[in-house]
């Protein structure tokens, strides 16, 4: 069966995980937090010895890839990192592709996380009653939960109910939203 590599390259933590195609069940996933003074090499070394982790020498099918600033999506040119220095017009892609030897597809973090809270609730956003809310917010305490909910029921028509909720996938949307991506390319790639 095909294994997927996703991995999120975010601000303040790096992640990576892998995934059989399908799947909506991780079979490894490792995370680390970003050293204070990271710069684009710390960042890639990191994320090499997560990627080794869990690959343990097999071969992914397709790498997802979902990065914290500005990408050029076509190219998979990463344009900046608004919190790591020297991620100016890196071609995360072609960097990818070459040293794993597979399709690799590269989008901003808002735009894969987007997409994984999509598929992870399609079922609740079929429900007009209610707001779900994912990624890092859903580790918000309680007293942010309820502010949330009373706010939006005081600028809401007083007839209108409904509930705001914590997306399942939570602060792992991102890399939900990478596995698609890497399915995504892989089909891309074949004419599909």
């Amino acid at each position: 069966m095909s294994i997927i590599l996703a991995l999120d390259f975010g601000g303040t933590k790096l992640a990576a995980a892998i995934a059989h195609a399908g799947s909506q069940e991780w079979l490894g996933y490792e995370r680390r937090l970003s050293p204070v003074n990271a710069d684009v090499s710390t960042d890639l070394e990191i994320m090499r010895s997560l990627i080794h982790s869990l690959l343990q020498g097999e071969k992914p099918t397709a790498i997802g890839v979902s990065f914290g600033g500005p990408v050029d999506a076509n190219t998979g040119t990463v344009r900046l990192s608004h919190h790591v220095p020297g991620w100016e017009n890196i071609p995360l892609r072609q960097l990818l592709a070459e040293e794993y030897g597979v399709a690799v597809g590269v989008d901003n973090d808002a735009n894969v996380a987007a997409l994984g809270v999509g598929i992870g609730n399609v079922a609740n956003l079929m429900n007009p009653q209610r707001f779900v809310l994912g990624e890092s917010v859903t580790k918000a305490g309680e007293g942010y939960w309820q502010v949330i909910r009373q706010v939006a029921q005081q600028t809401a028509l007083p007839e209108i109910n409904f509930e705001v909720v914590p997306a399942g996938l939570g602060d792992d949307a991102p890399l939900w939203g990478a596995v698609a991506l890497a399915l995504d390319t892989v089909e891309a790639s074949q004419g599909r």
